[in-house]
């Protein structure tokens, strides 16, 4: 035993920290070996192997094995309706989903394939998480997953309490390792919690409490630095998380907190840089058998006689934000083709006739979609934004690359954006005229604006950036005709809005399919007010005058010191003060929305 001590403390002194906890890690994996699995463990190790090679069939087949040898596993459960979603089984997937939530109510991989089928949720409460936890005989993880899961409905003092009551439970608990691992879950709950409520001190001395913790230290340094973020202060919570990596392999991995803050710095060029690090790009490049892409340097003009291929990520609206950057991304090579989203296909095609497009759906994993084009991807890091057509095409090309690794060499500094003014969308024409007639006939002279307020796929995550149309009363209050923008009205919202004499539905068109039909529409009103979404960034990429209304921090670096969008000078960024307010966020806009009716009669 001596001896054996002797040897640890020679170890500490001469290996660094990373090199131990590596060779720690290699000697338990040997003694809990794949023999030491269950046979159940095993097929599910298969499936999700599978899974990751986009291999549905054989996942869906070892997975249905795993559950023969144990019919009530959560992970078994999940893993099934995971993998009959995306086989497009969508069916199947809703009653795996249910089943599921028959035996684990709080589970929050069924929820989510619920609504990604668009199917309603069943209510969430305290009372649900609590019985679900008793039921369980008071089990440390399901104090977690309560927890979680009034978190993710968004029912944040509920989450508290939950959480408050789930740590007084561990004391019940003999195992140390389940005490201290739920414990740290609970906390992390806590904080967010907190932070979801904009009491961002109470947030930050939780946060605090996982940094003592290594196995829970880069949660604790990322809640951290949101939060520090979201109070105006990125510099610190940049030197918060390298701080936090400075032990690690790598000591700058991705991580989009990290993206926000070095934009909200004007470090662009270090931001854009940053993309290049994503899972993602690093998928695409050995997908395509392409170099890194940290080695991209278009500047040096050793693309300008390839074919290149660049991929869209993201949604509509990322795809029509980054529209801006085509033609100068066009320079570079000697032909280009760029991915786009099958709905905004003919509308890229018009307006730039110098670049190819190829129609790609690109799939999230928020809302169900058709994955039968995905069948020879074979790669699940890149089935989001790569399609049986986008592989083909993509395998003859020069170069490829998601179009978001080409950004630091195109738009390096604010001043690259302000030196490229962007190229209007075009309408069909006839649609246009058709609009135009429309709104002055209904708008009796007033302005005629149009209006959204949230994102049609909505998350605790994604709705900090939104609003409910309640807020927006105080601008439906004003003299002006509004037409509704929003994709995925609600009953109960449109309920709302027909209590206002001047709110128009635009029944014909279909706010979530026909970009068309919208872009037509936006181009012949005189104001477009929004959120950051695909509509006001349609309306921004339409050359319409636009106000974007950020509710968080992280969309305002984009805002020029006169207050003009970097990526469309037609586009004006509002913010509250403080920026998370909402109601102040609105009278900002209404404000800007006075300003900007008055300067156009002038």
């Amino acid at each position: 035993m001596i001896l054996l001590n002797l040897l640890r403390s020679i170890a500490r002194a001469m290996l660094p920290h990373d090199i131990r906890v590596a060779i720690y890690r290699s000697l338990k994996r040997r003694k809990v070996g794949h023999h030491a699995l269950t046979k159940h463990q095993r097929l599910l190790t298969q499936a999700k192997a599978h899974y990751v090679n986009w291999n549905l069939d054989a996942a869906l087949s070892a997975v249905d094995l795993a559950l023969v040898e144990n019919p009530q596993s959560q992970k078994g459960m999940q893993m099934k309706a995971q993998v009959l979603l995306a086989m497009g089984r969508h069916g199947d997937a809703k009653d795996a989903a249910n089943s599921l939530l028959s035996r684990y109510p709080v589970d929050k991989q069924g929820r989510k394939i619920l609504a990604a089928l668009g199917e309603p949720l069943p209510p969430a409460s305290k009372e649900v998480a609590m019985s679900f936890a008793l039921a369980s005989r008071g089990r440390p993880m399901t104090y977690v997953q309560g927890a979680q899961y009034l978190y993710d409905a968004e029912l944040f003092q509920d989450a508290l309490d939950f959480v408050t009551v789930g740590l007084a439970a561990l004391s019940n608990e003999a195992d140390a390792k389940r005490k201290s691992v739920a414990a740290l879950d609970l906390l992390k709950i806590r904080a967010d919690s907190l932070e979801a409520l904009h009491m961002f001190p109470e947030a930050m001395a939780v946060f605090e409490q996982l940094l003592h913790s290594r196995s829970s230290q880069s949660r604790g340094a990322a809640g951290m630095a949101r939060c520090i973020f979201e109070l105006g202060d990125p510099a610190k919570a940049e030197n918060i998380i390298r701080a936090a990596n400075s032990r690690a392999n790598d000591q700058n991995p991705w991580s989009p907190l990290m993206l926000d803050i070095l934009q909200a710095q004007d470090k662009i060029r270090d931001a854009y840089q940053f993309y290049r690090k994503k899972p993602v790009s690093l998928a695409i490049a050995e997908f395509f058998g392409m170099p890194s892409p940290s080695d991209i340097d278009l500047q040096s003009g050793a693309y300008r006689e390839r074919s290149a291929f660049l991929l869209s990520e993201g949604g509509p609206g990322d795809e029509l934000r980054l529209s801006s950057v085509y033609p100068d991304l066009r320079q570079h090579f000697g032909s280009l083709c760029i991915s786009s989203d099958p709905r905004l296909t003919p509308i890229m095609q018009r307006t730039y006739p110098e670049i190819e497009f190829l129609p790609v759906g690109r799939y999230r994993a928020e809302v169900a979609r058709d994955m039968s084009d995905r069948t020879e991807v074979g790669h699940s890091g890149i089935i989001q934004c790569v399609s049986n057509d986008a592989a083909t095409f993509g395998r003859s090309a020069g170069f490829v690359a998601s179009i978001l690794d080409t950004l630091a060499d195109v738009r390096p500094n604010r001043e690259s954006f302000l030196s490229s003014p962007r190229r209007p969308l075009k309408p069909l024409p006839h649609l246009r005229d058709v609009w135009r007639d429309r709104a002055q006939a209904g708008s009796n002279g007033k302005p005629n604006i149009g209006i959204a307020w949230r994102s049609m796929l909505q998350s605790v995550a994604r709705n900090r950036h939104y609003f409910e149309v309640e807020a927006f009363a105080p601008i439906f209050s004003m003299d002006a005709q509004f037409w509704i923008t929003q994709p995925r009205l609600k009953e109960e919202e449109r309920a709302y809005l027909s209590g206002f004499q001047n709110v128009s539905f635009a029944e014909d068109i279909d706010m979530v399919d026909d970009f068309e039909g919208q872009l037509a529409m936006m181009s012949a009103l005189d104001l477009v007010i929004a959120p950051f979404t695909a509509t006001g960034e349609l309306a921004a990429a339409a050359g319409t005058p636009t106000i974007l209304v950020a509710a968080t921090r992280s969309p305002l670096w984009r805002r020029n010191e006169d207050g003009t969008d970097i990526f469309a000078s037609n586009a004006r960024i509002v913010a509250g003060q403080p920026v998370y307010d909402k109601a102040k966020a609105v009278e900002a806009a209404k404000t800007e929305m006075l300003r900007m009716i008055k300067h156009s009669s002038n």
